[in-house]
């Protein structure tokens, strides 16, 4: 039984650093100001996508990743669909990144504790 633990762990692990290595969405995150702060992610496309599909993708998974590190952050007072924008995006080989700014009135002081 406990060797069925070990291979059982031990093929998790495996999985894990075989994954494609596209859980570095978030690229950073800080404030301009007490009102506004800046994430900055990547987003990357579906599979079997090109073209401008493939950059609609894996902008649309830029923005949701943005928006969930967003939600994660503050507190519910904080609407971060409705308080947030994309204010710019580049498109790269490969993956999409893009500046998501949620804006509202003492921001900071709605960080989760």
């Amino acid at each position: 039984m406990n060797k069925i633990f070990v291979l059982s762990l031990a093929l998790l692990v495996l999985q894990c650093s075989a994954a494609p290595e596209k859980n570095d969405v978030l690229m950073k995150k800080y404030f301009r100001d007490n009102a506004a702060c800046v994430i900055v992610c990547k987003g990357y496309p579906k599979e079997g996508t090109a073209g401008k599909a493939a950059i609609g993708t894996a902008t649309e998974a830029a923005l949701l990743s943005a928006q969930s590190i967003a939600r994660g952050m503050f507190d519910d007072s904080v609407d971060v669909v409705k308080n947030g924008e994309v204010e710019k995006y580049d498109i790269y080989d490969g993956y999409v990144v893009i500046h998501y700014v949620v804006r509202q009135a003492g921001l900071k002081s709605r960080l989760k504790r």
